[in-house]
């Protein structure tokens, strides 16, 4: 009878703990995990599945994550849920991939975003979007955003040597561009995977910054007002000009003093009201364009460059309130002479605004709608650094097409500390915001 009461015991006993184990299955099957970007997981029949996406598009879902990319996958949860029993056997489940095999191109690394990127013959690679879109893929990581790139995954994989080789490619150890970069000192700060030496023969986007005027980023640089893109042209707050393609005054004296008139008379009042004449204008600064080769020769590290901008809408703006520096413009820019434009003596000012008056142009002025500055040289080429709505690019000077074409030089700074020097920076000094991830994520769209 006894016998009989302790095998009833036990098999109750193994019933009761059976019941524990399907309970806690349940619970860990039902569990859900969020990642950085706020996509959701679970774990169903041993396996890691999205079950939803942050942007809320359901479509193929659930899906089942692969059995290549589920150690992974699991890892970079695991890094938000720590200690987790489930997550932690699907890493062990799967075994690591080395660098090694990750050169190979078989070692996929997820971003914050869930992108999804391999190492294939020694180059970094999106291979996946977050977006599911498939349009470009794969998409190689330029040279000069690869340490950028890198960079902010090592983070996330901090073990991994592939990774840390391609992200230290630039380390604030090594200086970027090596004994023949001499690199503007708020740039380097402000951009710190710049690399001068990574750089072709054509414009290539280093980063971005949430100012999107050009002019005020070249004063927060270098730490000078310039007051805007054409104004720069006559401020004495910078020394003499170096070079001047207006100085050539007699071959457009003419040409502006017409559009001029016709503005005046037609009661010019603003940017909007000037997209009528831009064409004209743009003309007149397209003819005096210089060869790349002799305005590059007269550049220094830290200088300011005016720049023509073909794509720009404010080539009639520049003309009119370039050649009248009026009222306006000066509140801005306060050390801006009276400006070109005068009736006998009499510089332009507002009330003369409709007036059909024998005005004409005196000296040269600044039509550029744009501007930028010296922000590197890299052996002996100049390199012109400009703000394009808050992408930042730079170019060899030498190199500018007529689209983005240096048209002035003014001597600037040799080393000025930058306003935006104090802005915080991230992952021991890669400032994603101003000069790394961001630049990456915008050039693939992700």
């Amino acid at each position: 009878m006894l016998l009989s009461e302790l095998k009833l015991r036990k098999i109750v006993r193994e019933i009761i703990e059976k019941d524990e184990l399907l309970n806690e299955a349940a619970a860990i099957s039902n569990k859900t995990y969020i990642d950085a970007a706020g996509n959701q997981f679970q774990i169903r029949s041993g396996s890691l599945t999205l079950t939803a996406r942050s942007n809320g598009k359901a479509e193929g879902l659930p899906i089942t994550i692969p059995a290549k990319t589920l150690s992974t996958a699991a890892r970079a949860l695991l890094a938000r849920y720590p200690g987790d029993a489930a997550l932690t056997s699907l890493v062990s489940a799967a075994p690591a991939q080395s660098a090694g095999t990750g050169m190979s191109g078989s070692q996929v690394y997820i971003d914050d975003k869930n992108n999804q990127f391999q190492i294939r013959n020694g180059s970094l690679m999106l291979t996946a979007r977050s977006s599911g879109k498939t349009d470009g893929l794969p998409i190689t990581i330029p040279a000069n955003m690869l340490a950028a790139a890198a960079g902010v995954l090592s983070s996330r994989y901090p073990n991994d040597a592939a990774l840390s080789t391609m992200a230290g490619k630039t380390s604030s150890s090594q200086p970027a561009g090596g004994s023949g970069s001499q690199i503007f000192p708020s740039l380097k700060k402000n951009f710190p995977l710049f690399d001068p030496a990574t750089l072709g023969n054509r414009p290539v986007m280093i980063g971005t910054v949430d100012i999107p005027d050009c002019s005020k980023w070249v004063t927060s640089m270098i730490n000078v007002q310039i007051g805007n893109a054409w104004h720069a042209h006559n401020n004495p707050v910078l020394p003499s000009l170096k070079f001047d393609a207006y100085s050539n005054f007699s071959s457009y004296k003419s040409s502006v003093e017409k559009i001029l008139k016709e503005m005046n008379k037609d009661r010019y009042l603003g940017p909007k009201n000037a997209v009528a004449w831009n064409d004209r204008a743009a003309a007149i600064s397209k003819k005096l364009i210089p060869s790349a080769g002799t305005i590059a020769a007269a550049m220094s590290l830290g200088d300011v460059v005016g720049i023509f901008h073909q794509e720009s809408s404010h080539h009639g703006e520049a003309l009119f309130d370039g050649a009248t520096a009026g009222s306006l413009a000066r509140r801005f820019a306060p050390s801006v002479p009276p400006g070109a434009f005068v009736d006998g003596n009499k510089p332009w000012d507002y009330p003369m605004l409709g007036q059909d008056k024998n005005f004409v142009v005196n000296r040269p002025f600044g039509l550029n709608t744009h501007v930028g500055f010296v922000g590197a040289i890299h052996n002996g080429r100049p390199i012109v650094c400009h703000n394009i709505s808050g992408n930042v690019y730079a170019c060899y000077a030498d190199s500018m097409t007529s689209k983005d074409f240096p048209i002035w030089v003014k001597q600037g700074k040799a080393s000025a500390p930058s306003v935006l020097d104090n802005v915080p920076t991230v992952a021991g000094g890669l400032n994603v915001v101003a000069g790394g991830f961001n630049a990456v994520r915008k050039y693939l769209g992700i």
